[in-house]
C-alpha cells in the first residue's frame, strides 16, 4: 500500500507527460497524492475510486480525471481483473497555453461511460488510446496532438474559469510541501500512536497553525486524514487477511471497536463486515 507524495519522472525523453497501460490481476490499494493531473480510462474490469470524500465505482468505458492535490484512492478486490489506461500530466502542460492565467488547471470529475461518448472527448481519448498502442509512424506526434485536444475538450465541457484555480493549486502546493515531513511521520506510525503535537513538530510549526495549514492543503482536519488513511489500510486487511474486525481495529490503534466501525462506515458508505463479504 502506498501513502504518500509521488513524484511525476517521466519515462520517456520525448514526451512531456506519462502513457502508462496497466492491469491488475491481483487485488491492489493504493492513497496517495501529487502534483501532476492524471486521466484514467477504464479499459476493461472494474475498480473503486476515492477522490477526497467521493467514493466511485469506475467500469470499463468509464473516464476518471484527477487534479493535482487532490487527495485519492484506488483499490481492486481480490480476483478481480482491471486494465487500465493512464495519462500523467505535468502542471506545466496543462497551463502551456494559458501563461496569462486565463485558463489554467482542470477538476477532478469522474464521467460515465454514456457522457464521455456523447461528445467530443471519446474521439480524442480513443485516438489517443490507439496511437499509444499501435504505435505506428510519428505515433507520439499524435499522442502529443491527441492528448491537448482531451485536454481541451474537458476544460470546455467543465466550463470553468481557472484564474482562482490556478492561486489556489500554487497555494495549497506550497502549503503541501511544507507538509511532506508531517504526513511522512503518519504514514510511519500508522499502526501506532499518532500525535497532533507530534506531527505539528515535524513541519516546525505552532499545532494551531499546524492545523489550519493542514485543513488548507488537504480538505481533512488532522484526525480526519489520519483516520481515513487508517480506514485504506482496514480495507486491504479485511481482503486479504483472516485478521477479526476487533483485532484489525485494534492493530490500527482505533481507541474502541465501535469507534472503527463507525469511523469505517462514514468513510466508505458499508459497515466493515459488508464490505469484506462485497
Amino acid at each position: 500500500m502506498i501513502a504518500s507524495k509521488l513524484q511525476l519522472d517521466l519515462n520517456d525523453e520525448i514526451l512531456p507527460f506519462n502513457i502508462l497501460n496497466t492491469k491488475y490481476t491481483s487485488h491492489s490499494v493504493s492513497h496517495y497524492w501529487h502534483a501532476f493531473t492524471e486521466i484514467i480510462y477504464i479499459v476493461k474490469g472494474s475498480v473503486v475510486q476515492k477522490i477526497n470524500d467521493e467514493i466511485y465505482s469506475a467500469v470499463g468505458g468509464d473516464l476518471i480525471v484527477i487534479n493535482g492535490l487532490d487527495m485519492h484512492s484506488l483499490y481492486t478486490k481480490p480476483n478481480n481483473f482491471a486494465e487500465i489506461f493512464e495519462v500523467q500530466i505535468p502542471p506545466s502542460v496543462i497551463s502551456f497555453f494559458y501563461r496569462d492565467k486565463k485558463t489554467f488547471g482542470i477538476n477532478s470529475v469522474f464521467y460515465k461511460n454514456e457522457h464521455i461518448k456523447s461528445n467530443r472527448i471519446s474521439y480524442f481519448l480513443d485516438n489517443l488510446i490507439s496511437e499509444s498502442t499501435e504505435k505506428k509512424d510519428a505515433y507520439r506526434y499524435f499522442e502529443i496532438s491527441f492528448l491537448y485536444g482531451l485536454i481541451g475538450e474537458i476544460i470546455r465541457d467543465q466550463e470553468q474559469s481557472n484564474t482562482a484555480c490556478q492561486e489556489a493549486f500554487y497555494q495549497r502546493k506550497e502549503l503541501f510541501d511544507r507538509l511532506i515531513p508531517a504526513m511522512n511521520y503518519i504514514e510511519k506510525n500508522i499502526f501506532g500512536d499518532i500525535k497532533l503535537c507530534d506531527a505539528a513538530k515535524h513541519t516546525n510549526m505552532s499545532v494551531q497553525y499546524f492545523c489550519k495549514c493542514f485543513k488548507k492543503a488537504t480538505t481533512y482536519t488532522f484526525i480526519e486524514y489520519v483516520n481515513n488513511l487508517r480506514i485504506m489500510y482496514a480495507q486491504d486487511m479485511l481482503l486479504t487477511t483472516e485478521k477479526s474486525i476487533t483485532e484489525i481495529a485494534y492493530h490500527l490503534n482505533f481507541s474502541t471497536i465501535n469507534y472503527f466501525n463507525r469511523v469505517f462506515k462514514q468513510t466508505t458508505g458499508v459497515s466493515p463486515s459488508l464490505f469484506r463479504r462485497k
